[in-house]
């Protein structure tokens, strides 16, 4: 595989945190409907999965350039939050502002940097900059050549993919999940690690593994994250909250986080082994709830969909 190919290959769900599931060969179960509605497991490697060809490209800028997005941005986030997520395994419990920073802002890009939000962003702005007005349309006309697009409407489509628009939806993307009024609350709260017995099952992951119940304000706000098989990051603001997910039967816990990171999937399931696949196709993608996340990004559930 080329370098260059690496170079695009542009991972939505970081492979540090897929290799969790993965098997003592480097491996991991990948569910997806590639052919329809039936769920279809997979074995791949981290890096073969959770990504998209040039995601955050920014085309028509020198190649060195194009990505910068991804190299600058989210290869960091990445790198910072693997660090952190180590500790965490370790049983480190006591985290720096730096660290809380680099596992927040990794939470919130979880979040954000999914292709359909990437897409949304590069579509509202696309949108906006195509919004003209009657007193502009009139003077595109009377300055406009015979052989110009008819309207500056039509003129200025041509260039909506033009490398300034997609450079300011990346940036967008960045700024969103860099959010300092939402970081700053995030790792403000109170944060743990909830370890699963052997007889509780085993935990899935998702395209949208990100559990987040009630606006960051409430008391009962809590922020779920599969971190592996057997491991639930949470933060929450109240120690009643806390209390409850260290006291709440395991089983049941595994239970919840499963159904909502599975039920919101778009694409994409992930498990250490294929024995999940009648839960999947039960259970992926159906009816999914709008959620803070969802909400955050603007996403509108298609009520026919």
């Amino acid at each position: 595989m080329g370098e260059t190919q690496v170079a695009w290959r542009h991972h939505y769900i970081p492979e540090f945190y897929l290799k969790r599931w993965a098997n003592s060969k480097g491996q991991l179960i990948e569910f997806s409907k590639p052919y329809g509605p039936s769920v279809k497991p997979q074995r791949r490697y981290p890096r073969e999965t959770g990504f998209m060809d040039k995601l955050y490209a920014i085309e028509g800028v020198p190649e060195h350039l194009s990505h910068y997005f991804e190299t600058a941005f989210f290869r960091p986030v990445d790198t910072k939050a693997a660090t952190v997520l180590e500790k965490m395994e370790a049983g480190g419990r006591n985290f720096s502002a730096t660290e809380r920073s680099a596992w927040g802002r990794f939470i919130l890009s979880l979040i954000f940097r999914h292709p359909e939000n990437v897409s949304a962003i590069k579509g509202r702005l696309a949108h906006d900059y195509l919004e003209t007005s009657p007193d502009a349309e009139r003077a595109y006309r009377r300055r406009r050549l015979p052989n110009d697009p008819r309207t500056l409407r039509e003129a200025m489509s041509a260039e909506r993919t033009r490398p300034a628009l997609v450079q300011h939806a990346m940036r967008l993307l960045a700024s969103t999940s860099n959010s300092p009024k939402i970081g700053s609350h995030l790792i403000n709260m109170r944060w743990g690690m909830v370890s699963l017995p052997f007889h509780a099952p085993a935990l899935l992951t998702s395209d949208r593994p990100v559990v987040w119940a009630y606006g960051l304000q409430h008391p009962d706000s809590h922020i779920l994250l599969p971190v592996g098989p057997k491991k639930i990051f949470f933060a929450v603001n109240s120690e009643a909250i806390q209390l409850t997910l260290n006291t709440m039967d395991p089983s049941s816990l595994a239970r919840f986080v499963n159904e909502q990171v599975v039920r919101r999937a778009k694409k994409l399931v992930f498990g250490f082994s294929d024995g999940h696949l009648d839960y999947v196709q039960r259970h992926m993608g159906v009816n999914p709830e709008v959620t803070i996340p969802d909400q955050l990004v603007g996403y509108r559930r298609n009520p026919r969909s």
